[in-house]
């Protein structure tokens, strides 16, 4: 095949994007949370770093599971 989806000259429309993504997610993550992320994905700032979303994420999911981070090098808390 000479232009995949996915590519640039045959991009994939973006409610085939959601439906994947949701069928990626919404085993592991719940489906409300996995809306919510997608929500999320699709209004970032496209200058947004990776590393921010992570953050973004990693919080979420914290606050979901009522802990907090930890710093990066600091002991497990007993």
């Amino acid at each position: 095949m000479e232009n995949p989806i996915g590519t640039g000259h045959h991009p994939m429309p973006e409610h085939e994007q959601d439906a994947r993504f949701m069928e990626l997610t919404r085993d592991t993550q719940g489906a409300a949370r996995t809306r919510k992320r997608l929500a999320t994905l699709r209004a970032m700032d496209p200058s947004m770093k990776a590393a921010d979303l992570v953050n973004i994420w990693t919080a979420d999911h914290c606050r979901a599971l009522a802990i907090m981070p930890r710093a990066a090098g600091s002991p497990p808390s007993s």
